[in-house]
């Protein structure tokens, strides 16, 4: 394309920009109506559900004030009956009884209904309800509401019998519940949730007529002229609908009304829609606002554009550049820094962080000195030379490689300093493990040319000593005689052993590789040196978990895991502890045995693995040299680290499968 921008294309993108952003608005608006209506029919289901719960509350605590009215009442009717019993009552303590409990009435009759004592205007309920109870069985009754025998004055009574016949009957005025019901009852609850100014209107109405309702409706249209309520009433779920009332569309919510168990009618609630208006207003300004700031926007886009062209062909060739040697950078294994004059890291690669043991950290712009200071000596002349050293920050210790080169400016100055560092520590194990391998194969075919040279004469003199015990009988001291003769041979027999053993060094066995389970090997190395080590109170723990099949010549590996286990065995004193830890390691296994015993002095660290060389009384020098043999024969790599004291740790590293 060459020219980014063109006339057309500007007013296509500002028309699309324009259309998104009228979209996006009626879309926002949109949603927020759809939200809006939600919100309205998520509170005004809760308002329903208040208003259901709360009726039912209502019934519920009328039945326990009534319920709880005449526990009172049959109270204080048997206390009187307890002081009639038990001694003959004054019409002052009967007043006083009617007072101290506020009673309306107090009446003491026999059972023919002659009353014997009264408070002031007291009177027998009706004759068939006050009949009834004498007649019956019971000795205690709540009659509940009642109108007096000759009086219009509505009373809340109760009776009981005493055991002398005598009926006492108490009575409370019904003005005092109908004053709690007043205070508390449904009326004043719908009154109290209405007073709201996005409530219109809230009633409860049956199929004849309004029940309950606020103060501002004194018209609904009626459920049987009304399908959507009476679908409502069948529905046992709430339901809503937008409904024209009072020159006024409002959001009508229904639920039906369940008493005893049945549809008795339903409530119905109305909510204003003056949001969802006032939201409709604020949508079209916003339109309006929006078309204004897309003409001076379009303005400044046309410059804006054109400038932005040209910086992003720069960016995108020089994003292009870093990413490509970014990459090359931290995927190459050897660790890559640069830091400037002023010794601030400007990058650091992930082979580095690897090499270097770093955290997460970022470390750009960090100073220097926050790495390992003895790797990083500023360049002032030049290339720095090549150097090897030992990074001993880290866990195991390091051996790496450092190289360096500077970056100067026009002027001579230096601006950039890079580091290249290189691990060797595999490659310097690996040579030592060469050197050491030569070295043995080298004292091993001296140790076979000088045990050919050895056999011959000891074979001789093996003979000459059976001769001579056969054919020889001394007349004096033939016992000594004998005991001399046995000594030698035992002695030749035992020489000959170590020869034997210098030619099986000099000439190993070939590998015969199998399959089978390390986990069973290593069970098994311990079971043999537990007791030698039980038997001086030590202990051989194992860790290590699945490790698979491996493919090694069992019975070699078997011989050289028990030589370094016994040694281990040996090395630690009464108390101590052997241990033999086993992991997978990227297609290898890393098998650690350690002990907290004596450990390897200075002088003897590097004389280990030679032939003869022993530090044990008894020893013949050949353990650890035919350890490191076997170890090499399946192109593995031992390893250890020891101090004085310390303990000693060996460590070997086994390909799981070695190649035949």
């Amino acid at each position: 394309m060459k020219r980014f921008i063109r006339a057309p294309y500007f007013i296509l993108m500002f028309i699309v920009l324009a259309s998104v952003m009228v979209t996006s608005t009626l879309v926002e608006f949109t949603q927020n109506k759809k939200e809006l209506y939600a919100l309205m029919s998520e509170n005004a289901e809760a308002t329903l559900d208040a208003i259901a719960r709360s009726a039912a509350i209502n019934l519920e605590s009328n039945q326990i004030f009534e319920e709880e009215l005449s526990f009172r009442l049959l109270s204080n009717a048997r206390m009187v009956g307890r002081l009639v019993a038990n001694r003959n009552l004054k019409q002052d303590e009967i007043d006083e009884v009617v007072e101290e409990n506020r009673l309306a009435q107090l009446l003491i009759t026999d059972s023919k209904s002659k009353i014997q004592f009264s408070s002031a205007n007291a009177t027998l309920p009706a004759n068939d309800v006050w009949q009834s109870f004498l007649d019956s069985e019971l000795t205690e009754t709540v009659f509940g509401f009642q109108s007096g025998e000759f009086s219009q004055i509505e009373y809340f009574s109760v009776a009981v019998k005493t055991g002398k016949g005598d009926v006492i009957l108490a009575s409370i005025n019904s003005e005092e519940i109908i004053r709690f019901r007043t205070t508390i009852g449904f009326g004043k609850l719908l009154s109290e949730i209405a007073n709201n100014r996005y409530i219109v209107y809230l009633a409860l109405q049956d199929t004849n007529s309004i029940l309950v309702a606020t103060q501002n409706v004194d018209g609904l249209n009626s459920i049987s002229t009304d399908p959507f309520l009476n679908q409502a009433m069948l529905e046992d779920k709430n339901v809503s609908r937008k409904f024209k009332w009072r020159n006024e569309t409002v959001y009508e919510m229904v639920r039906p009304f369940y008493f005893e168990n049945r549809v008795a009618g339903i409530y119905r609630l109305g909510l204003s829609l003056s949001g969802i208006q006032a939201l409709n207003a604020r949508t079209l300004q916003r339109i309006f606002m929006v078309f204004t700031v897309l003409i001076i926007l379009g303005c400044l886009l046309f410059v804006l554009l054109t400038i932005r062209h040209k910086y992003d062909v720069i960016d995108k060739q020089y994003n292009l550049v870093q990413t490509y040697y970014g990459k090359i950078l931290q995927n190459i294994t050897d660790g890559v820094i640069s830091f400037t004059s002023k010794n601030k890291i400007s990058m650091i690669n992930q082979a580095a962080r690897n090499l270097l043991a770093l955290n997460g950290k970022n470390y750009i712009d960090d100073d220097i000195s926050t790495l390992p200071t003895e790797i990083f000596l500023q360049a002032s002349a030049g290339s720095l030379q090549s150097r090897e050293l030992i990074l001993s920050g880290v866990q195991p210790a390091k051996t790496i490689s450092v190289d360096s080169s500077v970056i100067r400016e026009d002027d001579g100055e230096i601006s950039t300093t890079i580091y290249v560092l290189r691990d060797l520590t595999e490659k310097r194990k690996l040579e030592e493990q060469i050197k050491q391998r030569e070295k043995l194969a080298s004292m091993g075919r001296m140790a076979a040319g000088v045990a050919h040279e050895v056999r011959n004469p000891l074979n001789a003199i093996s003979t000459i000593v059976q001769q001579f015990a056969i054919d020889f009988k001394p007349q004096k001291n033939k016992t000594e005689y004998d005991q001399l003769t046995k000594l030698l041979s035992n002695e030749v027999r035992r020489l000959n052993g170590i020869v034997t053993q210098f030619v099986d060094f000099s000439k190993p066995a070939q590998l015969k590789l199998t399959a089978f389970g390390a986990n069973e090997l290593l069970q098994e190395i311990k079971r043999l040196t537990e007791k030698e080590a039980v038997g001086k109170g030590a202990a051989v723990k194992i860790n290590f978990a699945d490790l698979g099949t491996v493919y090694w010549d069992q019975d070699q590996i078997k011989q050289c895991l028990f030589n370094l286990t016994k040694n281990a065995v040996q090395a630690v004193k009464p108390g101590g502890q052997v241990s033999i830890i086993a992991k997978n390691c990227s297609g290898k296994i890393r098998i650690e045995v350690a002990d907290n015993g004596v450990g390897i002095s200075e002088k003897d660290f590097n004389k280990i693995y030679e032939l003869y060389y022993t530090t044990k009384p008894s020893g013949t020098g050949l353990g650890l040299s035919i350890v490191h043999r076997i170890v090499t024969e399946h192109g593995g790599i031992i390893s250890v680290e020891s101090k004085p004291d310390k303990g000693a740790k060996f460590i070997i590293e086994l390909p799981k499968w070695v190649d035949a």
